[in-house]
C-alpha cells in the first residue's frame, strides 16, 4: 500500500526532531557545572546523528548503552500508526453515538414520504452551504441522515441509482442513507464507484463507507470483488479520520 504525502512528510520530520532534541540535551549537559565529556554526552551525540545514518548502521554501542536505529524507527512508526487508528476510532465512535441518539428533523412540513425526502435533501444542502465546518454542522447533517434512514422503508420506489450518480450532494447522501438502512448487494458496485470517483465531501464519503459496511454485514461476501479498488482508494483518505478507520475495518473484514 502506498504511503500518503502527509505520512511521508511526517516521516521526514522525525529525524530532524530527534536530532534537535538530542543536541539540545547535549548542550545542557555541557553547560552544567563541572560537566565533562562522558558516555552520556557521547550517547546523545550519537542519537543526534543516528537518524541520518540508519541506512549505514544497524546499531551503535558505547559505555553502558546501545542504540538500535531500525528498532527505534520501527517503534516510532508503530506508535504513530496506533495513534492514528485510535484517533479515527474515537471520531467514528462519536459520529455513531450522535446517529444513535438522534431523533431526526423535527420541523419538516407535513407531506408524503417523497415530499419529506425532498425536504431532507434540501436541508442537507442548506446546512453544507450556510454552516461553518465543525461539530455542530456535522451533528445537524447527522440528524438528516437519521431521518432519511427512518423514512427508508417508505421509499423503495425511488430511482436510487440515479440519486447515487447525482451532482447534488443531498441526493447522494439520501442514497447512502437508504442503502445503509436497507442494504442490497446489488448497490455495492454503484456506491464503490461513486465513493472512489465522485464523492469529495468528508461527510458524504463517511456515509458511503458506512453504507458499504452495512451491505457487507448483511451479505458478507458482497464486497470481495471490490477489494482491489478499495485498497487503492484507502491511501487517498487522511489517516486518523473516521473515514480511514471505517474503510480499513471493511477491508480487513472482507479479506
Amino acid at each position: 500500500m502506498k504511503r500518503t504525502k502527509d505520512q511521508s512528510s511526517r516521516s521526514s520530520i522525525i529525524p530532524i526532531v530527534v536530532t534537535v532534541v538530542a543536541l539540545a540535551i547535549a548542550a545542557v549537559h555541557l553547560m552544567w557545572p563541572k560537566m565533562k565529556i562522558d558516555g552520556v554526552l557521547l550517547g546523545l551525540l550519537v542519537i543526534a546523528v543516528l537518524p541520518w545514518m540508519g541506512s549505514v548502521f544497524e546499531s551503535v554501542e558505547g559505555a553502558g548503552w546501545k542504540v538500535t536505529y531500525r528498532k527505534l524507527r520501527a517503534d516510532l512508526d508503530s506508535t504513530r500508526t496506533q495513534l492514528e487508528i485510535t484517533r479515527g476510532e474515537v471520531e467514528s465512535t462519536r459520529n455513531r453515538t450522535d446517529f444513535i441518539e438522534s431523533t431526526g428533523i423535527s420541523d419538516l412540513s407535513p407531506g408524503s414520504p417523497v415530499e419529506e425526502l425532498r425536504q431532507l435533501v434540501d436541508r442537507y444542502d442548506s446546512i453544507r452551504e450556510n454552516m461553518k465546518s465543525g461539530m455542530p454542522r456535522t451533528k445537524e447533517m447527522t440528524d438528516v441522515v437519521r431521518h432519511l434512514t427512518i423514512l427508508a422503508n417508505k421509499l423503495d420506489n425511488i430511482d436510487w441509482p440515479a440519486y447515487l450518480e447525482s451532482s447534488d450532494g443531498g441526493e447522494r447522501l439520501a442514497a447512502y442513507s437508504y442503502f445503509y438502512a436497507r442494504p442490497r448487494p446489488s448497490a455495492a458496485s454503484g456506491i464503490v464507484s461513486v465513493l472512489t470517483r465522485i464523492e469529495k465531501t468528508p461527510f458524504g464519503q463517511y456515509w458511503a463507507i458506512r453504507a458499504l459496511g452495512s451491505i457487507m454485514d448483511a451479505y458478507p461476501t458482497s464486497l470481495y470483488r471490490f477489494l482491489p479498488i478499495l485498497n487503492d482508494f484507502l491511501p487517498e483518505l487522511p489517516a486518523g479520520t473516521d473515514r480511514y478507520y471505517e474503510l480499513s475495518r471493511i477491508i480487513d473484514a472482507a479479506e
